[in-house]
């Protein structure tokens, strides 16, 4: 899948929703489920599939800046945003021939905790404070105007039936843990790069695969699917559903050119 959010996103999973999407089951559910929502591209890609279907969307994340990002999209208030994060491009293009001016700019605009910053730094990001190279410069900053309607994930998020959160993922499997909800987990990953992340809160997230590992996926009413790298420890967590699935090639391409295995796991039949 094209990439479909307004901007680059580390773990992205818009490569893998086809191969994701054939393995869920969707008899009898009415309900699509992301605890860690990060671009949303399953329940994106889901609806793209299903437009005809009124399936209600809950996102989640503990990212709060990208929580009200959606959230403001969803409420109407893009044309605002459009104008704030155009008037931050078009203050720095103004010190084309004053490079120490606009990257002292442009770390103050990525400094303030606020939806125009965050989609300032993701959209620029490869400005980074140490090179703030001259030909990504005019490479991004000359670009086109940027307008949030013009994204495809748009339409989703301001037509689709969805439901916005931004609490501890575990709450939200068991706010929607019945028989007409799929949850798909994508959780930053243990025993991998991103394995401390943490919220605003200083909540390590690690805490959700205690709760899945003691609680048993089969336990759960919901069907889950967890995506995850195919890593040492995830197979001694989940080795009684990794048996009949297959391992596919994934590459990081937005933050790093790792390259790994993923796999999927499931607590139910296709």
């Amino acid at each position: 899948m094209k990439n479909h959010f307004f901007s680059g996103y580390c773990g992205n999973k818009r490569k893998e929703v086809e191969y994701i999407y054939e393995q869920i089951n969707f008899k009898n559910i009415d309900t699509i489920v992301e605890p860690f929502c990060g671009s949303c591209a399953l329940s994106y890609y889901i609806w793209t599939q299903n437009r005809t279907k009124d399936y209600k969307y809950i996102l989640n994340d503990l990212d709060n800046e990208l929580i009200e990002l959606l959230q403001g999209v969803k409420d109407g208030r893009y044309e605002e945003i459009n104008e704030e994060v155009n008037k931050m491009r078009l203050e720095i293009l103004k010190y084309e021939d004053d490079m120490v001016k606009a990257k002292e700019i442009y770390l103050a605009y990525v400094k303030q905790q606020n939806i125009y910053s965050y989609l300032f730094r993701s959209r620029y990001c490869s400005m980074r404070p140490g090179l703030f190279p001259l030909r990504d410069f005019n490479r991004y900053f000359n670009d086109k105007t940027f307008n949030i309607s013009l994204y495809p994930i748009f339409e989703f998020l301001t037509t689709a039936n969805i439901e916005i959160y931004n609490i501890n993922g575990n709450e939200i499997i068991e706010k929607y843990n019945n028989a007409n909800s799929f949850i798909f987990l994508d959780p930053p990953y243990i025993a991998s790069c991103n394995q401390f992340y943490t919220n605003d809160t200083n909540d390590n997230t690690g805490n959700i695969y205690e709760f899945l590992y003691h609680y048993k996926l089969k336990n759960f009413k919901s069907k889950i699917l967890i995506c995850h790298e195919n890593n040492w420890l995830f197979k001694i967590l989940f080795k009684d559903y990794l048996k009949n699935e297959k391992e596919y090639e994934k590459k990081y391409q937005t933050c790093s050119k790792k390259q790994t295995t993923h796999i999927c796991v499931k607590n139910y039949k296709l």
